[in-house]
């Protein structure tokens, strides 16, 4: 007798497909999601490699900038160096043979022409005390003074010094005047009549300590070669 097959029922197949279905789908909606993720994180990576290209992009320009900006700096101190060393050369050159006389007693230090040469440790002159051409009034002769003064008991401050001596009204002496002759001569005064005659004089202030610096000229002299005297004041330096 002859066996016949039985056939799977429509069921188990229909069952079957569906599983496969569902694994297909899977795998799919896997695939999709994965790729999207990794699409994600792709784009993330890109934006921050594109961040980071961006950041040393500005980093090279601000690099070069500052570059730029060192070099500048570098050429107005080299211009500002040679403006400096201009002056330096010309001031050196209009003392060109000057001496130095030095008071270290009374602290002082002033430059003078070769022609001139201390005398008495405070006066500075230009022609030879014993000769009899260059008596006072004789206005080729140039006597510079230079006294050390104290503050005193009269007077609490310099200001208050300055004030004074602005304000004075006197027919002999003419009130002070503020000036700059130097690092140091900040104020001048001229007396019409001393007991030798009539000076101007210039004044330094120590101002570590309270002392100050009276430094006459007398007349005629001073009248006559002014320019070349203040020339000479404006070297003067407390040491």
């Amino acid at each position: 007798m002859i066996e016949q097959n039985n056939p799977q029922p429509i069921e188990s197949i229909q069952s079957s497909n569906s599983i496969w279905v569902i694994i297909a789908s899977v795998i799919i909606t896997a695939l999709i999601v994965g790729g999207g993720i990794y699409a994600w994180q792709k784009s993330e990576v890109n934006k921050l490699n594109s961040q980071i290209i961006q950041t040393q992009k500005f980093s090279s320009e601000q690099k070069g900038e500052i570059t730029n900006l060192n070099a500048e700096i570098a050429q107005l101190n080299d211009r500002l160096s040679g403006v400096e060393n201009k002056k330096s050369l010309s001031v050196v050159d209009g003392l060109a043979g000057w001496k130095t006389y030095t008071n270290k007693n009374d602290g002082f230090s002033i430059m003078h022409p070769s022609e001139f040469w201390p005398q008495s440790g405070n006066d500075l002159m230009n022609y030879d005390i014993n000769d009899p051409r260059y008596e006072r009034g004789n206005p080729d002769g140039i006597k510079i003074q230079i006294q050390k003064q104290s503050l005193g008991s009269n007077f609490k401050s310099f200001d208050e010094y300055v004030v004074y001596q602005k304000n004075i009204s006197d027919e002999l002496v003419d009130p002070a005047k503020t000036v700059k002759l130097g690092d140091f001569i900040t104020l001048s005064q001229y007396t019409e009549g001393g007991p030798g005659g009539a000076f101007m004089i210039y004044t330094a202030f120590n101002k570590n300590t309270k002392n100050y610096y009276d430094v006459l000229i007398f007349e005629p002299g001073y009248s006559k070669n002014k320019e070349l005297i203040e020339k000479i004041i404006a070297t003067f330096k407390i040491l």
